[in-house]
């Protein structure tokens, strides 16, 4: 009668221990999850950082502003100048959509009308089109992640207005 005693004491001893263990899996899943969302928004942080510095706010102002951007064009900026304004923006699309690191709601929360007043604007596809005439197919300056992954994130922010 002991065996039998002693055998539902480890069983009940055994499920407590199956339960506990997975009420603390249930916290590791929901503990990354929020580490995941905090990295997300530091990395945001950083690209907003990014697009806030230098002459990064002026291309920003001449686009809203429906400016000339280029110095060639009558603007005020070096085409350097936007090729680093553009890099911004191809950097922060590749980790939103192709390295899934910023979740693409976040992303137009935060930036999909700036977004979408560069990807559409005149100036802006023309210094693209001259450079893609240049630059191979593939290679970082043709901007074709740019224009493959903007449309793509306007999209959703026309889908899901805030």
């Amino acid at each position: 009668m002991r065996f039998k005693e002693r055998y539902q004491d480890i069983a009940f001893l055994a499920n407590v221990v199956t339960i506990a263990g997975f009420l603390f899996i249930g916290y590791q899943v929901v503990d990354l999850k929020s580490q995941n969302q905090d990295r997300s928004l530091n990395l945001l942080d950083q690209y907003d950082l990014q697009l806030g510095l230098g002459t990064n706010p002026g291309i920003r102002h001449a686009i809203d502003g429906h400016r000339p951007i280029l110095k060639a064009n009558g603007g005020n900026f070096e085409e350097a100048e936007l090729a680093d304004y553009l890099d911004a923006y191809q950097s922060l699309l590749s980790d939103s959509l192709d390295r899934k690191k910023i979740p693409v709601e976040l992303l137009c929360s935060d930036q999909c009308y700036y977004l979408e007043e560069a990807y559409s604007y005149q100036e802006v596809q023309q210094y693209i089109r001259e450079l893609q005439k240049k630059d191979p197919p593939g290679s970082p300056g043709s901007y074709r992640n740019f224009e493959e992954l903007a449309p793509q994130v306007i999209e959703y922010g026309r889908q899901h207005p805030d």
